[in-house]
C-alpha cells in the first residue's frame, strides 16, 4: 500500500510533469498572486474590520427576518417541499418559512421566536 507521504508526492510530480507538458505546447503559465500580500498589517485589519461589520448587518437582516417569517404547519411544510422536488428552486419567504419549522421542531421550542433566541 502506498503511503500517504508518496502518494502526495506523486501528486505534485504529476502536476509539474502536467504543467512543463502544457508550457511545451506554447502555453504560457502565470503564476496566481495573492492580492493581499503587498498589504500591511494595518489595512488588513481594516479590511477584516469592514468584511464583519458587513457580515453582523447581513446576519442582524437575516436573523430580523427568520424573527418575523410566521410559523407553518406540518401540511404547509409538506406543500414546501414538494415545491422543491418539483421545482428545485423556492422563495426566500418560503426557505425562511420552512428554516423555521426545522428549528421550532428540532430545538422543541414552542415559545415566541425573538432576535435575542436566535
Amino acid at each position: 500500500m502506498i503511503s500517504e507521504q508518496k502518494r502526495i508526492y506523486s501528486r505534485n510530480n504529476f502536476l509539474i510533469l502536467f504543467l512543463e507538458t502544457l508550457a511545451k505546447t506554447g502555453i504560457t503559465i502565470y503564476e496566481l498572486v495573492d492580492p493581499l500580500e503587498e498589504t500591511t498589517r494595518c489595512e488588513k485589519k481594516e479590511i477584516s474590520e469592514q468584511v464583519k461589520l458587513v457580515w453582523d448587518e447581513l446576519t442582524k437582516e437575516e436573523t430580523t427576518a427568520f424573527v418575523n417569517t410566521p410559523d407553518i404547519t406540518f401540511l404547509e411544510k409538506k406543500q414546501i417541499e414538494l415545491e422543491i422536488v418539483t421545482s428545485k428552486q423556492i422563495d426566500n419567504p418560503s426557505k425562511l418559512k420552512i428554516k423555521r419549522y426545522y428549528v421550532r421542531k428540532h430545538y422543541n421550542y414552542h415559545d415566541i421566536i425573538t432576535e435575542d433566541w436566535v
